[in-house]
């Protein structure tokens, strides 16, 4: 974030990388672009959404898509610093870690991503991940729920700065 505020690009490359071994840890452990269960515990903790003892469920899709996040970022990184291969290889990674997560995650016909919570529909909505000829239905689907939740933020955590951006 400095770097977007500053345009200073010596924070990147002084980050360069611890950056790119941050990112190759992450897309290391996933498995088939995504990231399992057992690397996050907490999901989308402190939400008010799954009180039935699901709180903050399922890891592997917050996981994933926060991944997703890095990678991506990353890839920019990469790219404002004209290493070239390297951006191609993260962008890569990147976009198939975004099949993965629509592949594992969402109901296109219902439109639908995960548990269809406020959560699970507004992180893929705010980092990117739904596809463009789906964004309209989800974020319709985004809408209702939050209609059917009597107009209040249900998202923990993780899902309640994409959910105000999303809105």
């Amino acid at each position: 974030y400095l770097y977007r505020h500053d345009g200073d690009e010596r924070i990147l490359r002084e980050s360069y990388e611890g950056m790119r071994d941050y990112v190759d840890y992450w897309t290391g452990v996933a498995e088939d672009g995504i990231v399992p269960d057992e690397y996050g515990k907490f999901g989308d903790w402190l939400a008010f959404e799954n009180a039935d003892g699901r709180r903050g469920l399922p890891h592997d899709l917050f996981n994933t898509a926060f991944v997703y996040q890095v990678v991506d970022t990353f890839a920019k990184v990469a790219a404002t610093l004209g290493e070239d291969g390297d951006a191609e290889t993260y962008r890569e990674r990147a976009d198939r870690m975004a099949e993965a997560f629509d592949r594992e995650f969402f109901d296109a016909e219902a439109g639908v991503y995960g548990p269809g919570t406020q959560s699970s529909f507004s992180v893929p909505l705010f980092l990117g991940l739904v596809p463009d000829e789906h964004v309209d239905r989800v974020a319709a689907n985004l809408a209702e729920k939050v209609r059917a939740d009597g107009g209040k933020l249900r998202t923990g955590f993780m899902g309640t700065r994409p959910l105000i951006h999303t809105l």
